[in-house]
C-alpha cells in the first residue's frame, strides 16, 4: 500500500538512541542493484545547523 503511493519503507534502522539530538532530518541513500526491488541504504542524520558554513 505505501509503496504504491510512492512512500518508501525503511526497515531495521538501528542505534537511533546513540544520536546526539532527538530531532534530525533523515536521508536514506539506496544502493543501485540492477533488477532488484529493494536494497540496503546508507542512513544519514542531518542536524540543525550542520553544513551552514560555506
Amino acid at each position: 500500500m505505501l509503496l504504491g503511493q510512492g512512500i518508501p519503507i525503511m526497515e531495521h534502522v538501528a542505534h537511533l538512541e546513540t544520536l546526539p539530538a532527538p530531532r534530525f532530518q533523515f536521508v536514506g541513500v539506496p544502493s543501485r542493484i540492477r533488477g532488484a526491488t529493494g536494497s540496503p541504504i546508507r542512513a544519514i542524520a542531518i542536524f540543525e545547523g550542520e553544513g551552514a558554513h560555506a
